[in-house]
């Protein structure tokens, strides 16, 4: 959880636009855009998020349970991307599909096709089954969340080391409006480095899966001789 509440992100937000006056009606509105770009967005003018960062405070689950006969449950509303679906009565991981592929299939609507689902598909509001379920089945969704909007004395979900990042994305974005262009192309730049600088730093929680005290190959067998 951060460190910053929103009112505190927002004070600090004005004192880097320079004390502008008129933008409080604005600030809050800033603050919130910079904390679910930065949660959901994949690219940022020339930095490309890497699809194996991952927010792991962002990481969610939804238990839902099929209905016999009806061919879908819901997708859960804060919900971004989904990751798997996990069919906890069958003990086996649903395949994903695309809607096209779903529309071809036959027997949706067949009482006598309904059968264990073993797809699935996203759309709208609804996560598609197939086969229609004949059956109740407990759905286990895996799935990247959407943050709450913060108020108040809200604090961001995600790490405090994100808070100056959001701040500072914020007062980019408010620079941008307010038309401050220079000051926005150097903020802009300072930005992307410290992003970058950041998002390296959670690799380190990788290093245990990787070789990285094993020696150079080409002093295995240094010194045996001698």
């Amino acid at each position: 959880m951060g460190d910053k509440t929103f009112a505190e992100f927002k004070s600090e937000l004005v004192l880097n636009l320079a004390n502008r006056e008129g933008i409080d009606a604005y600030t809050g509105g800033w603050v919130n855009t910079a904390y679910l770009d930065l949660c959901t967005k994949t690219k940022f003018w020339s930095l490309q998020i890497p699809k194996k960062f991952l927010f792991y405070e962002l990481q969610a689950t939804d238990n839902a349970n099929t209905i016999d006969g009806t061919a879908y449950i819901a997708t859960p509303l804060d919900c971004v991307s989904i990751y798997a679906i996990w069919d906890s009565t069958s003990d086996v991981k649903l395949k994903r599909i695309n809607l096209r592929q779903y529309i071809n299939y036959v027997g949706r609507e067949d009482v006598d096709s309904e059968d264990t689902p073993a797809r699935y598909v996203r759309s709208g509001g609804r996560i598609y089954l197939y086969p229609t379920p004949d059956t109740v089945y407990a759905m286990r969704t895996y799935y990247r969340k959407r943050p709450a909007v913060l108020t108040g004395t809200d604090k961001t979900i995600i790490g405090a080391e994100w808070d100056e990042v959001i701040l500072d994305l914020a007062t980019i974005k408010g620079m941008m409006k307010l038309r401050m262009y220079d000051d926005y192309k150097i903020w802009k730049i300072e930005w992307i480095e410290s992003v970058s600088a950041k998002m390296g730093m959670y690799d380190s929680e990788k290093d245990d899966t990787r070789d990285i005290l094993k020696p150079d190959i080409a002093y295995i067998g240094y010194g045996r001789n001698t």
